[in-house]
């Protein structure tokens, strides 16, 4: 049934344009054709990247793989090799802010991916949002911690841009 709406509207908005737009040059049909493509644009990613979850859940259960071990390796190389590929392409320009895009990226990723989908749980539920602690959760969390304070502490003495700030609080 959703299907069958969904051609409706989409036929009947594709035979408006037919019809009303001769040559595509008035601004407020530019916007209109670009907040249309976007908006497509952001339905196409979500259908395909619930597909992809749906997918790799499914093989996870069929390996006998926890979702959180699953999450930590497929789902994240997924997810991280735009972030790659931009901050590769960022430190060709300047290394500084591909360091600071290394640990914004994620950062960003979760608070509001977390916070919001929380927030809309919570506020469409009424309740605080369910998390399962395994073992495998606790473990990952340990070591990201640990690698991070270690690449806190290891970074800025490697790094040749340092300020007489960073000499004083960590001697060399």
């Amino acid at each position: 049934m959703p299907l069958v709406v969904v051609l409706a509207v989409g036929s009947a908005l594709a035979l408006c344009v037919c019809l009303f737009v001769s040559t595509g040059r008035h601004p407020a049909l530019r916007l209109g054709r670009c907040l249309a493509g976007f908006a497509v644009s952001i339905f196409w990613i979500m259908a395909l990247a619930d597909e992809v979850v749906n997918t790799l859940t499914v093989m996870a259960e069929l390996l006998g793989l926890s979702d959180a071990i699953v999450g930590l390796t497929v789902f994240a190389i997924g997810n991280s090799t735009a972030d790659l590929v931009a901050d590769l392409s960022i430190a060709t320009f300047s290394p500084i802010m591909a360091f600071s895009a290394c640990f914004g990226g994620p950062m960003l990723n979760i608070l509001l991916g977390i916070g919001l989908s929380g927030a809309y749980v919570t506020l469409t539920t009424g309740r605080a949002y369910p998390i399962e602690i395994s073992s495998s959760l606790v473990t990952s969390e340990i070591s990201l911690l640990a690698v991070l304070a270690i690449t806190f502490g290891a970074s800025p003495r490697r790094s040749p841009l340092t300020s007489p700030l960073t000499d004083l609080l960590l001697p060399r």
